[in-house]
């Protein structure tokens, strides 16, 4: 009880300094009004651009996850490469996290990597993903602060990225997208290829996939029965996709074929990236995605009420898919790809196990408690909603 109450006092105290710190900063240039709506630094010639602020997300581990990205951009004539990166949590008691060697090589992706470096090419690109793990009870920081070094040619580079503020939204939980045992959470929370699927366009840098999940369904650790080839023979195909909350529905996009399940797809297109798909406007502002559904199941047209638990359509594989699967995801935007993504959690499911995909030959491993309330599953969760 004595640590819970100090968690509690220490939590107010940091609101207030929070509070105050965005107070003292609201003349800053980066966050008027007429500034950008990304903040930026610059580091000698290489710029360095916060994606998004970090929002937490309450996953099945039981801690919260901050997510997010910086994007690099060298305008030097130099080869330039990220050596060190010290995450600086401005939280009570937090020491600063220190990423080098295979740690940093781990969360660093560079765009059209100079080929003798490895690094940034000269007007090359680099993005740095992070997952900075917090308990579940306690305060979170107020915001997180980046010193980084970079290798420059024969120079090193020392310098301070943008300050990444913490948003705790609080959002309500959500009914489940579809119903069912042995649904997989797969490219989930928190490093999958929907954390890195970075999208660059005219306003800015967006990741709308930092929290999305493919939900595909197994049994006995397959996803099908039969010829492979077809779309009928996987579990998930046809699901009934249902909605996550009451809400108005804003897109609607159908008529896009089906793909033959595990060929070659075609180049991918914005346009056609996720299929044929919903968007719905949820009651607090946010805005949920449901997408690769079935040709000619679509039940709702742009501009309808939907209540939660109502059907909107059928699970299919259009888009850019190779096997059945509902993606989902919360954006803050009306745009599938264009916004930014949002945590989320559902309201309660079954938590059935995990798929340990180090184990030889892969298994579901049992995970405890069963029940969860309020959690965002993670990449490899396999759960049940009812």
């Amino acid at each position: 009880m004595l640590l819970r109450a100090l968690s509690i006092i220490a939590s107010i105290e940091l609101t207030q300094a929070c509070a105050q710190a965005h107070s003292d900063i609201s003349d800053v240039s980066a966050h008027s009004a007429d500034a950008l709506s990304q903040s930026h630094t610059s580091i000698g010639a290489i710029s360095v651009v916060a994606v998004a602020p970090a929002r937490p997300a309450n996953t099945t581990d039981g801690r919260r996850h901050l997510v997010y990205e910086l994007v690099f951009t060298n305008a030097s004539e130099q080869h330039a490469t990220i050596t060190r990166i010290d995450i600086r949590p401005r939280a009570f008691g937090v020491q600063t996290i220190r990423k080098q060697g295979d740690e940093l090589a781990s969360m660093v992706l560079y765009l059209n990597p100079d080929r003798s470096t490895g690094g940034m090419a000269p007007g090359g690109q680099a993005i740095a993903f992070f997952d900075l793990a917090w308990p579940s009870w306690g305060p979170l920081p107020c915001s997180v602060a980046q010193d980084i070094s970079i290798s420059a040619g024969e120079d090193t580079l020392h310098g301070a990225s943008p300050r990444v503020d913490v948003e705790d939204d609080a959002a309500a939980p959500l009914s489940p997208p579809l119903r069912g045992e042995g649904l997989v959470a797969l490219n989930g929370c928190c490093d999958s290829p929907h954390t890195r699927a970075l999208f660059a366009f005219d306003d800015g840098f967006f990741l709308a996939q930092r929290f999305a999940i493919d939900f595909l369904q197994q049994r006995e650790l397959s996803t099908s029965k039969g010829d492979p080839t077809k779309n009928e023979s996987y579990y998930i195909y046809d699901a009934e996709i249902l909605a996550v909350a009451d809400g108005d529905i804003v897109t609607v996009v159908d008529g896009i074929p089906e793909n033959v399940p595990n060929q070659p797809l075609p180049p991918p297109q914005p346009e056609t990236l996720t299929g044929n798909h919903i968007v719905q406007a949820l009651p607090d502002g946010r805005f949920a995605l449901y997408a690769h559904i079935q040709p000619g199941t679509l039940r709702v047209q742009p501009g309808d009420h939907v209540t939660r638990g109502q059907q909107l359509a059928n699970v299919g594989n259009s888009g850019n898919s190779t096997e059945p699967h509902l993606h989902f995801h919360v954006v803050d935007r009306a745009s599938p790809l264009q916004a930014d993504g949002l945590p989320y959690t559902f309201e309660m499911f079954d938590l059935q196990g995990h798929v340990n995909t180090q184990a030889t030959p892969p298994a579901v491993e049992p995970v405890s408690p069963l029940h969860r309330r309020h959690q965002l599953p993670m990449a490899w969760d396999v759960m049940s909603f009812e």
